[in-house]
């Protein structure tokens, strides 16, 4: 009686599958296959012995991804937080993430450029053809920082026939976004495509004090891609891109500020929060619809550039690949000091400016060998001044600092106490051979 039991619902099942079959086939449809490159060799999702999550184009489009947080929360054990000063992120792959100021615990590669810096990471996403999350160790791929995974983003590269498009969107606080790019040829060999992304909104918090907008957004992005194929056995790819990001800096809403003003002490903003002490001890962190009150702006800004050479050659044993890129960086954010405080009312400032060059060397056996080998070299070389500076406020602005203060001839930040500017240069370098 059991083994008929088995017999019937394994009958079932298969009229089922047989019964939904029937409707795809009938109608011509088919499962689209999804081709990786995570192991730098092009090979189906399905037979890839590695966990790849895989977005195409048309599904990041569907999705409605425009930012890098977009397409992170797709990925199931990945997370993304946006905080503290103008570029700073934390990447979480399944539970491991990174320190302030320290580097991804992903290798992330664009069209084959090894991404040097964690502050480019984040920025809004366009013109891409797919996108790949590889979650475990990758360093014998993709070398430093790929101990928990790599993101490999490629994005459209330029077409023998002349393409294009153009996007536009409008949202809530005046959002309008812009985005379009063309392809096309420009001789037998040589092939162009030129693309970019804005974004501008208002903020959606009010200072009351400054009677002005908290969270402003200004983000634009250009790139620009030319390959030249001499012959079906050698490409030159070049690339440049360049970023200029502009919105809320470094500063927090510090509830904090609530208890001060309830029990009568005067913070120098002069408006009134709206709370009694009790509702402050009562309620605590639950009052999340306190006015900002700040009396300098919270303002940050990231300005990014960066070039690339890729070179790939084909040979009957196998293929030779050499990326070199020169990427820069300066980002700055200002506000004020709370709630890093030992004065009530201060000034803080944060920078961060780096330079660095890269070079990949690469050969590998041809993919159609059963047995397959690959070997290569990198160095990698950046310059990093990071500075940090506080200061009481004496409302009259804030002045930027990078690697010297001058505070001898400026009038804010004043009266510091030693500790309160930081600055330090680094010069390092990596490299590594693998076979």
């Amino acid at each position: 009686m059991m083994a008929q039991n088995y017999s019937m619902k394994g009958a079932l099942f298969w009229m089922l599958t047989a019964s939904l079959a029937w409707p795809l086939a009938a109608a011509g449809m088919e499962i689209e296959e999804i081709v990786v490159t995570a192991r730098k060799v092009d090979e189906n999702i399905q037979d890839a012995p590695i966990t790849v999550n895989a977005f195409t184009g048309d599904q990041l489009e569907d999705a409605g991804v425009v930012q890098t947080a977009d397409f992170v929360q797709l990925v199931p054990n990945v997370t993304l937080a946006e905080s503290q000063t103008m570029g700073t992120s934390f990447l979480t792959v399944r539970g491991l993430s990174r320190v302030r100021n320290g580097e991804l615990p992903v290798a992330v590669v664009v069209d084959d450029v090894l991404v040097v810096n964690s502050r480019q990471f984040i920025g809004q996403i366009f013109d891409v053809r797919q996108i790949e999350v590889v979650k475990g160790p990758q360093g014998a791929l993709y070398g430093r920082n790929a101990s928990n995974g790599a993101i490999i983003i490629t994005t459209n590269p330029p077409t023998s026939e002349p393409e294009g498009y153009v996007k536009m969107s409008y949202g809530t606080k005046d959002e309008v976004g812009l985005e379009g790019a063309w392809s096309g040829p420009i001789s037998d060999t040589v092939a162009v495509r030129l693309s970019g992304r804005m974004l501008e909104r208002d903020g959606y918090f009010t200072n009351v004090t400054l009677d002005d907008e908290v969270d402003p957004f200004r983000d634009r992005t250009l790139r620009g891609r030319v390959t030249w194929a001499p012959s079906d056995t050698l490409t030159l790819d070049l690339k440049a891109q360049m970023s200029k990001h502009e919105g809320k800096g470094i500063g927090f809403h510090w509830p904090g500020a609530a208890m001060f003003e309830a029990f009568g002490v005067f913070l120098g903003t002069g408006e009134e929060l709206g709370v009694t002490a009790d509702q402050v001890v009562s309620e605590g962190a639950n009052l999340v619809d306190l006015p900002y009150v700040a009396n300098n702006p919270d303002r940050g800004s990231r300005d990014t550039a960066g070039f690339s050479i890729k070179l790939d050659k084909v040979f009957d044993w196998g293929a030779f690949k050499s990326v070199t890129t020169y990427d820069e960086l300066e980002a700055s954010s200002v506000a004020d000091r709370a709630p890093y405080l030992s004065y009530l009312d201060g000034t803080q400032h944060s920078y961060v400016d780096v330079e660095g060059w890269s070079q990949e060397l690469r050969l590998s056996s041809s993919t159609e060998r059963r047995l397959r080998w690959q070997a290569g070299a990198y160095y990698l070389s950046w310059e990093r001044l990071r500075s940090t500076v506080t200061g009481v406020d004496l409302g009259l602005g804030i002045k930027r600092a990078t690697d010297t203060p001058e505070f001898e001839d400026s009038t804010n930040p004043t009266d510091l106490a030693p500790g309160n500017f930081l600055s330090f240069l680094e010069d390092s370098y990596a490299w590594a051979v693998s076979t």
